[in-house]
């Protein structure tokens, strides 16, 4: 579980873009909710900007690619600096999920 507060940012990018699926679960005041969803890009970007202080319960990461994937998902403040949520370039293999809780 991850406390963010108004304009933190998660971010990810994986090996190629459009292979690796993602959906982010939380409370978003107080009200739990499919916080975002999407695809990875190759390069780091912006998977949800929280508008009020949440809590990222779950965070779901699905190779849907033909070979394996090297993956990154960060935790970025508002006016901080992007931290790391798992090892550097995680290996996901083809068919395999990430369940980040």
């Amino acid at each position: 579980m991850i406390v963010i507060e108004t304009g933190d940012l998660i971010e990810g990018d994986s090996t190629s873009a459009t292979e690796v699926d993602f959906q982010i679960y939380g409370l978003d005041n107080n009200v739990l909710t499919n916080l975002a969803d999407g695809q990875l890009a190759a390069a780091k970007g912006t998977l949800y900007t929280s508008n009020s202080t949440d809590v990222v319960t779950s965070i779901i990461l699905v190779n849907t690619g033909a070979a394996h994937n090297h993956v990154n998902l960060y935790h970025k403040p508002s006016a901080g600096t992007s931290r790391r949520l798992i090892p550097k370039d995680l290996q996901l293999e083809v068919g395999y999920s990430l369940h980040f809780e």
